[in-house]
């Protein structure tokens, strides 16, 4: 297996949709073959990392689309697309402190995408818009829900964009909301920065007038 990157020849129909309407990719990912990790460390890394003037060196975009978070990270482009299992798309995006969308299974086309081989069912990947901005991450699937994608992939499930559903109009516009939090599964516990980012997460939506409720479901469920 080892390091040794693959590239993403295909083309998907994303790419080709993107293509048709003018849009330029800046680049095209590479990923490794044990792609199931969250972080992206290949050997021709290192040539590049000795040849620049980083001073820090032990530290990682996260991923596996950790190459389109520290992109956007410098705002070297403004929107990207990563592909997701377990957080190949969250990750890069806590990491290099951008917006990531993994949305539901199939409501983005994968069609033609080669991230995992056909027929793997049990753990399918999800594609979603990273961006520097939240805007960003509607802008594309917008667009994406627009271009009536469906009727290319059929796996896409026929849901048009909701701009009423976007904007919460059922539930008050968002004014005031319930928030679940697990704090740990009852087997691994997060380190101590990552209980302290949910923490600091729970009290900025108290803080907003957003509600919390406690519930002891498994005596590690708490709501709020």
């Amino acid at each position: 297996m080892g390091d040794r990157p693959f590239f993403i020849a295909k083309r998907t129909w994303l790419k080709v949709w993107l293509s048709q309407r003018g849009i330029t990719t800046s680049s095209d990912e590479q990923l490794t073959r044990t792609t199931y990790v969250n972080r992206n460390s290949f050997s021709f890394f290192k040539l590049i990392r000795d040849m620049t003037d980083c001073p820090k060196r032990n530290l990682s975009p996260g991923g596996s689309t950790g190459g389109e978070g520290a992109l956007l990270g410098i705002r070297g482009s403004i929107l990207g697309i990563g592909t997701d299992v377990g957080g190949s798309i969250r990750i890069p995006a806590t990491y290099n402190g951008i917006y990531g969308l993994r949305p539901s299974y199939n409501r983005i086309p994968h069609n033609g995408t080669p991230s995992l081989p056909d027929g793997q069912g049990m753990m399918p990947a999800v594609m979603g818009p990273m961006s520097a901005t939240i805007d960003g991450l509607k802008v594309f699937v917008k667009a994406m829900m627009d271009a009536n994608p469906w009727d290319r992939d059929p796996l896409t499930p026929r849901i048009p964009w909701n701009e009423g559903k976007y904007l919460l109009e059922d539930h008050g516009k968002g004014e005031r909301l319930c928030f679940g939090m697990m704090w740990d599964d009852g087997v691994c516990k997060p380190q101590p920065p990552i209980l302290r980012a949910m923490e600091e997460t729970k009290q900025a939506l108290l803080a907003a007038g957003h509600e919390g409720k406690s519930s002891e479901s498994f005596g590690i469920l708490i709501r709020g």
